[in-house]
């Protein structure tokens, strides 16, 4: 992609990281972590606005993988509480889609969103989840696969971002051209 996916630009003057966490404080989130590789840590921009709420979280070996990072993420949590997994590489959530994962969070472990019946993103696991993930010893493991031995529920939303992630120049590419801002 040329530049890690967080400081790509969903649409003019507003990258990736911008638009996730920025709807996530909008929801009202108490803490959003963004995990980071040592190699971007000192390039964050940490707005004014996410004073307080926004903290990074240095992961010494993204070669560990995704399971390692939300790791990392969960152990600096203040408290443990529900938390939103979100990939930075899907810049579309949404405050409706955030409100119906919360508003459904007894109905399982592990809720996520879903459109025509294929889930998407976030995530929003509960406590038992995370404690589990805190002692797990092998960080190796897909998360949709660990994520599965939970009881698990899908919220049926209509919102199409909730699918879609950027893991390709292409892919880019296309989102930039929806996304163009003519001014």
């Amino acid at each position: 992609m040329g530049v890690p996916k967080m400081f790509l630009e969903v649409r003019h003057g507003v990258s990736f990281l911008d638009a996730c966490v920025d709807v996530f404080i909008s929801f009202g989130c108490k803490e959003v972590l963004v995990v980071t590789s040592p190699s971007c840590m000192e390039l964050v921009d940490l707005k004014p606005s996410w004073t307080g709420v926004v903290r990074l979280v240095h992961n010494t070996h993204p070669d560990f993988g995704r399971f390692y990072s939300l790791q990392c993420g969960l152990k600096a949590l203040s408290e443990i509480r529900p938390v939103f997994i979100h990939n930075v590489d899907n810049p579309f959530i949404s405050l409706e889609v955030l409100s119906a994962l919360a508003s459904n969070d007894s109905k399982a472990s592990v809720i996520r969103p879903s459109f025509n019946k294929k889930r998407g993103h976030p995530v929003l696991i509960r406590n038992n989840v995370i404690i589990d993930m805190l002692s797990e010893k092998n960080y190796a493991h897909n998360l949709r696969d660990y994520l599965a031995k939970y009881a698990n529920a899908s919220v049926a939303v209509q919102n199409t971002g909730i699918l879609q992630n950027i893991n390709t120049p292409e892919d880019y590419k296309k989102i930039r051209q929806r996304n163009c801002d003519p001014s």
